[in-house]
């Protein structure tokens, strides 16, 4: 099963804290999970205080709504500003 757990985070203000690149340099360079396939940093093209997160994931189940790092990340943000954090499952068939 795929799956794709994303964390949104928007800032007060523009500029991100070097904690906050920090947090994020991590989680691209963390080590391997299992099932973990890619890591993933957007920002949005129209608020620029806008940063999405996105940990591809594939597993034979979704064993919990969301991973440890995932949570951990979320968790973290808080601090800086407002985190949303979600899972979406990839449809089957999936369209491509």
């Amino acid at each position: 099963m795929k799956w794709l757990e994303t964390i949104k985070v928007r800032f007060p203000h523009s500029g991100t804290d070097t904690s906050v690149e920090e947090i994020l340099r991590a989680t691209l360079t963390s080590p391997p999970y299992t099932g973990l396939k890619e890591v993933k940093l957007y920002r949005n093209a129209v608020v620029t205080t806008d940063l999405c997160l996105c940990l591809h994931w594939e597993r034979k189940i979704l064993s919990v709504r969301v991973s440890t790092l995932g949570l951990c990340v979320a968790e973290n943000l808080k601090e800086f500003g407002l985190v949303h954090h979600a899972v979406w499952v990839q449809e089957t068939p999936a369209l491509e």
